[in-house]
Formats: C-alpha cells, sequence, structure tokens
C-alpha cells in the first residue's frame, strides 16, 4: 500500500461521535476517520456481538480491550486478546465476527453519567476506584464516563471527553447517575430525559447527591426511601421523595448517596455486587489514608454490606 498525500496529524478518537452499524446479535459502534483512500476505524462491539454478513475486505484489526473471537467461513475460528492482531486480504478469505461467549458472559460495564455542570468529585472518585479493578489486570471489567455530547464541562469548569453516549449507557450493566448544578435543566430536558431507559430489573442503577432527582424523575424510586445532598434536599422532597438523613441506602438493585465523598460507597457496592466483597475492600483499602486503611476500610463496609444482606 502506498500512503501518499496525508500530512502530519493527530486525532483523539474520544471526540469522535461513534455511529451505530447493523448485526444480527449485539450492537457495534464505529467511529470513523478518513485519511485519502485509507479508512481507520475504532470499533466498540457489546458482548454477543454476531455480524450479519461475512466480510470479503481486507482489514488490518488490532484488539485493544477484552477479547475478539473471528470465525472464518471455512470453518476456523481465532481469538485476539488486547496486543494481539490480525490481518486479511481483499478478496481472500471471507470472515465474521462471532460471539465468544467464554469472554463475555462475565464481562461487566459501569457506564456513569455526567452532564454539563457535573461536580468532578462524584463523577472522578467513583471513576477512579472503579477502575481499580481493570488496573489490576480484569480485561472484562469496564467504567465508561457517559455524556449526551462528546465533551462535558463541570461547574469548576473542568472539560473532559465522553467515552459513550446516552443510548450505549443503557446497555451496561451498571449505571451511576452523577450529580451537578445542572441536574434540575437535564432533568426538565425531554430529549436527555428520552434516551434514559435504564431497567432495575436487569442493571444495577446507583445515583449520588442530585442524581436522585433524576431517579426519581424516571419513575425508578417508587416508594423507596433514598439518600441526597443537603443542597439538592428540597427539590428531591419536592420529586416526591422521602430523603433518608443518611449517607447510603440500597433496595434491590437501587443504590443512592449523599454527599460528594459518599461516592467510595456507591462504587464498593457496585463492586461488591458486580465483583465480590473481597474486590470491594481491596479496592477501599488501596485508596484509604494512610494510617487509617484499617478504620476507612470498616466504616465504608459497614455502610453498604448490612445493606446487601437484607434485601
Amino acid at each position: 500500500m502506498n500512503m501518499s498525500n496525508i500530512p502530519f496529524g493527530t486525532v483523539n478518537w474520544s471526540a469522535i461521535a461513534p455511529v451505530e452499524k447493523s448485526a444480527q446479535a449485539g450492537q457495534a459502534f464505529w467511529r470513523t476517520q478518513r485519511f485519502g483512500d485509507l479508512r481507520v476505524r475504532m470499533v466498540e462491539y457489546t458482548p454477543g456481538y454476531v455480524s450479519d454478513h461475512w466480510c470479503v475486505k481486507g482489514h488490518i484489526l488490532l484488539c485493544l480491550e477484552g477479547e475478539l473471537l473471528t470465525e472464518l467461513k471455512d470453518g476456523r475460528t481465532f481469538t485476539l486478546k488486547p496486543g494481539m492482531s490480525y490481518q486479511v486480504a481483499d478478496n481472500a478469505e471471507p470472515h465474521r465476527l462471532a460471539p465468544n461467549y467464554s469472554s463475555w458472559i462475565n464481562f461487566m460495564h459501569i457506564a456513569i453519567l455526567t452532564f454539563d455542570g457535573f461536580n468532578e468529585l462524584d463523577s472522578l472518585i467513583a471513576y477512579g476506584m472503579l477502575s481499580r479493578i481493570s488496573l489490576l489486570g480484569d480485561t472484562s471489567w469496564k467504567v465508561s464516563i457517559a455524556s449526551p455530547s462528546p465533551r462535558v464541562t463541570s461547574m469548576n469548569g473542568l472539560t473532559i471527553d465522553a467515552h459513550i453516549d446516552l443510548k450505549q449507557a443503557c446497555q451496561a450493566d451498571a449505571v451511576l447517575i452523577g450529580s451537578g448544578m445542572k441536574t434540575r435543566e437535564v432533568g426538565n430536558d425531554a430529549a436527555i430525559m428520552g434516551q434514559l431507559q435504564l431497567d432495575p430489573a436487569k442493571q444495577l442503577i446507583a445515583a449520588q447527591c442530585s442524581g436522585t432527582f433524576l431517579l426519581a424523575k424516571l419513575g425508578l424510586t417508587k416508594q423507596m426511601p433514598a439518600c441526597t445532598d443537603t443542597t439538592s434536599k428540597p427539590w428531591v422532597q419536592a420529586a416526591g421523595v422521602n430523603v433518608l438523613n443518611q449517607a447510603f441506602y440500597a433496595q434491590g438493585n437501587l443504590a443512592t448517596a449523599g454527599g460528594c465523598l459518599s461516592a467510595q460507597y456507591i462504587s464498593a457496592w457496585l463492586i461488591t455486587r458486580l465483583r465480590s466483597a473481597e474486590a470491594a475492600r481491596e479496592v477501599l483499602h488501596y485508596f484509604a489514608p494512610v494510617g487509617e486503611k484499617d478504620e476507612y476500610v470498616t466504616r465504608a463496609l459497614a455502610h453498604v454490606q448490612p445493606k446487601e444482606t437484607t434485601q
């Protein structure tokens, strides 16, 4: 291949809006750039994805995360792990992606809903704590910042790129609704709220601080009491929620927390439910202040575990 007339440049792939493509099962989200005749894509496949056709185009494919099972029409299969690649010429060997059940049955994806005006502590403490699982080598664990736009700016002026959009977030195993100074505006935005198709029968759903207001607006709190922060409390109550004077409360697949630093309790609850209490203990111990680790872990788990054992 002769690459010509392509000036030097960089690509921020997270800033490119994903486009959903058809499939026999699951979903594929393409982020695409063209450089002359060369097409480069970053593609995210949901667990259980199956291509709806045999492809005869040539590719050079590199696996970044998870595992990717490719099936050839002659019956051969090849599994790619992170850092592995394959290459095939045009019109050579028809191939397609197939479901790799051994890799995706335990796959866990957590989406943190983050809107303009977001509170950095709510979204980013949880992101850091939850991401500890994948940092320890668990390639089946993924945490994403989900937003209605490619970029969002916090209440203090910090701008970050979203990993996924709201439609993709609704497919996650767990969804954490963060808070911010514009939460009421979000709750009154029919276009945004209409995208939030969350189902506690199939997902873990957590909300922190003013995120509890959105949980109520979505009709998910019903008669469940909930936690929120002191600033948000009046309008969370106005939404029909019985607000508790405590940091964390969980019932079934729903959990709420109040106060910026209650992110640790939400994170521990999600890890306990999706992995194990021991995994949650390790994460809490890692982030705890030196000299206070045992007390910190014991106190944090005391908030979470009794709620788990009584459900």
